[in-house]
């Protein structure tokens, strides 16, 4: 087992923020180094690579640039992934957080690095060539982290490589809806009527639809309610939570698993609100609760995790930083 050079407690009170963008930056120091121009080459290499040469599917859309199909794809209402545009971010702020044990082990470089860089390379061009614009995406994803084992080193890669496999959330999932969400919505649908007729209300199903006897409310559990954007979004913030909370793999592990109930337990609620609306106030009152509440759906998802990480803690209540 390999063990870092500074200890934490060997540490003063921690660099603040600023020292420690500085200390990994280290422009006097580095900028002498042969290896920073060329990383700054390669980065530029990179950019031109991914901007000028990323898809070739949908040119007249989306052109030729990998970032713009996926900007558009984050605003285009019948991919539906908008959750995507919030995941860089995300992946930085968690690799801001993680900056001390980034930092505690010393750059170096690494060439073992670049046959994993060739192999982004060429899983870009393959997905290039073969108009699959998101496996360029987890080339591109690959490329960086691979990147960062080659300019800082394993040690450093391996603590960063958590914030960069997040950034598999930003690529968009909706070739999944039929697969994978569909089920999962027929699912919510088929319990929330179950429930419904426990509490006496006549409603009936016909495939995601459901609707009373009388006809006096209706509603579809459309793929922006339940769909993937839904899953995925759950998916992400259980995957955050498990990283964020627990100091084991296998809590973590646990902590995924659940995020798919606990999808369907978040969205089988929403709709119960829907349904118990209608029943009081007519399609207006549904209406009003579909359109104004749906971060319900949200709101429980987070309950129920906290209610989940608070039970997995350790008994002593310390969280280690996460492996």
């Amino acid at each position: 087992m390999n063990v870092p050079p500074h200890s934490p407690s060997q540490r003063s009170e921690g660099p603040s923020l600023m020292s420690d963008l500085l200390t990994i930056a280290a422009p006097r120091e580095r900028i002498r180094r042969p290896t920073f121009w060329l990383a700054c080459l390669v980065l530029a290499a990179t950019w031109f690579l991914f901007e000028k040469a990323g898809a070739s599917i949908w040119a007249t859309k989306f052109g030729t640039s990998l970032f713009s199909w996926l900007w558009l794809a984050w605003h285009d209402e019948i991919i539906d992934a908008a959750q995507g545009r919030y995941v860089p971010w995300i992946s930085l702020g968690l690799l801001i957080w993680r900056r001390q044990a980034i930092l505690r082990w010393p750059a170096t470089t690494d060439w073992r690095a670049l046959y994993l860089v060739a192999g982004a390379l060429g899983l870009h061009w393959i997905g290039m060539r073969g108009q699959i614009p998101r496996a360029s995406v987890i080339a591109f994803i690959f490329l960086l982290w691979s990147m960062a084992w080659l300019f800082q080193g394993w040690h450093r890669a391996r603590e960063m490589a958590f914030p960069f496999a997040f950034l598999i959330f930003m690529i968009p999932m909706n070739f999944l809806e039929t697969i994978v969400a569909f089920p999962l919505r027929l699912a919510v649908t088929k319990i929330a009527v179950s429930l419904s007729h426990l509490l006496g209300i006549s409603v009936v199903r016909e495939g995601t639809r459901i609707h009373n006897m009388a006809r006096t409310f209706e509603y579809d559990v459309a793929p922006a309610c339940g769909g993937i954007r839904s899953l995925t979004s759950m998916v992400m913030i259980s995957v955050l939570a498990g990283y964020v909370t627990q100091d084991r793999s296998w809590k973590k592990a646990v902590i995924f698993i659940a995020s798919i109930p606990l999808a369907i337990v978040a969205n089988v609620t929403r709709l119960m609100i829907i349904i118990l609306s209608a029943q009081w106030f007519g399609q207006t009152g549904g209406n009003w609760v579909h359109e104004h509440l749906g971060i319900v759906s949200y709101l429980v998802v987070i309950v129920l995790l906290f209610m989940l990480c608070s039970f997995l803690e350790t008994p002593s209540g310390h969280k280690s930083p996460p492996l």
